[in-house]
């Protein structure tokens, strides 16, 4: 049965003295155990570890119980023990060509009044793999340690934190003692919790986790985006997760940044195509709203401006139809106007990310906040003329907000294209009226001219009538005088007698005639200046009594002596 024992056994004297040996082979032994029998172990091994294996003899022999101790033989490369022996020390020496150390664990048990038996196994190579674990264990725990990316240690099954690193504790925001022996629910770590379930079916499964994108939330409250990556690994039998992150936030945050200033550039393109194409402001600024309450993933956002009665309206709203909508609101707070010319006087944009904790210096600000449900906000002046013409809103109503800085620049300068376009819409109303007033003066000045023609045309017709009478009028004293003298001229004789009443009528007629042109001349003047008439009573009876008289000579000529002879009537 001791045969069947592959250790090395020795039974040694109470002096020292080796009694017997046996080993497998002679190799095992410092010298073949032959020779061993009878030589003193200060003989043999070297003064400190004789020394040594004497103590725990004697310990044995005086105490009764088994003492055990852990030895080391340097060897050189022939196999024989080194003259340069060293003692057990917490160290091991690194085995060289030229020599080399076996590590050995001894037993010694009592076997008789004055010996023991020395059990010795070769325990080399199992303190090589101690070694290999102990420098594998510091290189990891130097790695886990020093490592720039948060490391975590914590049980597959409920996710006990067991170790982190330096750089979970910095990136985290917790101390040491509020993160180990908590779980991860406790510490609310996961964002979503369904990311650390897949983690853990997939090592259950043997996979392995290679940079999974999570989120996880540090102590701040902060929200951080970061690879994952996870190996299973067994700790005194507990299946645990050694995981490692790398903090991707500011990466994303960029990528994002850049999507949404190439979003933005392009909401300032098309807005500011729009301005120069329409003409129509409530298009643009209807818009305008949309757009960016889609951007900006807003719950509202609004134009307001100071209308022409001098009160603050509503405009233009985009709104999340789960809260009440403020278009065409009026306000007509003067003192609240004058605080938001000052509140916004040098074009800055206001930010609340949260009404609860943030306040801002408007009056009525709080009430008007619960009434529309407001819980963040983001206002940027719309100015005109130096002037705060009115206001670009953004709200949040369903949770507080912060607000990026890109939002807020988007805000600026679509505040500044709003701008734009409410001077441009001025100008074309400008434009709009002017070419109404010239159109309305062009029609006045047509319906004058039309007037001026017709009554040029009045007047020509007038003067053709006037020109007819006077014609008529002018021809009939000339005949009548040209008559009358005719025949005279027909009388024989030198001297012709006349009549009183006939120089008289040729005087009458001379006189018509001169009358005649006074009136021809009346009528040039009446073409420059206007024609003046006159009412005037006229006897009808002495008018054809004149007319017949003018006449008596051209029907005394063509033998019609019958003169009419009207009554006297009134004049009329």
């Amino acid at each position: 049965m001791v045969n069947a024992i592959p250790d090395l056994m020795f039974r040694i004297h109470r002096d020292g003295t080796y009694l017997d040996c046996k080993a497998e082979h002679d190799s095992d032994t410092v010298l073949p155990p032959r020779e061993l029998i009878g030589r003193s172990v200060y003989d043999v091994l070297p003064p400190d570890l004789a020394e040594q294996r004497m103590h725990y003899v004697e310990a044995a022999l005086k105490s009764g119980q088994s003492q055990r101790f852990e030895y080391q033989l340097q060897f050189d490369a022939a196999g024989r023990t080194s003259q340069l022996y060293q003692g057990i020390s917490p160290g091991v020496s690194i085995p060289t060509a030229e020599r080399h150390v076996r590590e050995y664990e001894a037993r010694v048990v009592v076997s008789g009044e004055d010996e023991v038996l020395a059990i010795v196994r070769d325990i080399t190579d199992r303190k090589l793999g101690e070694q290999a674990l102990r420098q594998s264990e510091e290189k990891f725990a130097k790695a886990f340690r020093s490592s720039p990316n948060p490391m975590s240690i914590s049980t597959l099954r409920n996710g006990y934190m067991i170790e982190v690193n330096e750089s979970f504790l910095k990136t985290s925001g917790y101390s040491w003692s509020e993160v180990v022996g908590r779980d991860v629910g406790q510490i609310n770590l996961w964002v979503n919790p369904g990311d650390r379930l897949r983690v853990v079916q997939l090592l259950q499964a043997g996979e392995r986790v290679q940079n999974l994108e999570s989120q996880f939330r540090v102590k701040s409250g902060e929200i951080l985006t970061m690879l994952l990556s996870a190996e299973a690994i067994d700790i005194d039998g507990e299946p645990c997760i050694l995981a490692v992150v790398v903090d991707i936030t500011e990466r994303i945050q960029a990528q994002r940044q850049l999507l949404a200033t190439a979003e933005r550039d392009r909401l300032l393109r098309d807005i500011a195509l729009r301005i120069r194409q329409s003409l129509d402001l409530q298009q643009i600024l209807n818009t305008t709203v949309a757009e960016v309450r889609q951007f900006l993933k807003a719950d509202r956002v609004y134009i307001e401006h100071n209308n022409a009665k001098g009160l603050t309206e509503v405009v233009a709203e985009s709104v999340d139809s789960h809260y009440p909508s403020i278009l065409g609101e009026l306000y007509d707070d003067p003192e609240q106007a004058q605080e938001i010319q000052t509140l916004f006087a040098n074009g800055q944009i206001q930010v609340l990310n949260d009404v609860a904790t943030e306040s801002i210096d408007l009056c009525g600000s709080t009430e008007y906040f619960m009434e529309y449900q407001i819980q963040a906000a983001m206002a940027a002046p719309i100015m005109l003329d130096d002037q705060v013409f009115g206001l670009l809103v953004a709200n949040q109503c369903s949770n507080p907000r912060h607000w990026e800085s890109y939002e807020m620049e988007l805000m600026r300068q679509l505040a500044t294209q709003v701008a734009i376009a409410l001077q441009q819409a001025q100008l074309y109303q400008q434009v709009q009226d002017l070419n109404a007033n010239l159109e309305q003066q062009v029609r006045d000045r047509t319906a004058e001219l039309q007037q001026r023609m017709e009554e040029l045309q009045e007047l020509n017709e007038l003067k053709d009538e006037f020109l007819n009478a006077f014609s008529h009028d002018l021809r009939t004293p000339i005949m009548g005088i040209s008559l009358v003298l005719n025949n005279l001229l027909n009388q024989s004789g030198e001297t012709i007698a006349i009549n009183r009443s006939i120089l008289e009528r040729m005087v009458q007629s001379g006189n018509h005639q001169l009358q005649l042109i006074n009136s021809l001349l009346q009528a040039h003047s009446a073409e420059t200046r206007g024609v003046i008439l006159n009412y005037e009573l006229v006897q009808l009876s002495l008018l054809l009594q004149v007319i017949a008289e003018d006449l008596e000579p051209l029907l005394a000529k063509i033998r019609q002596p019958n003169q009419p002879k009207c009554p006297p009537i009134y004049p009329w």
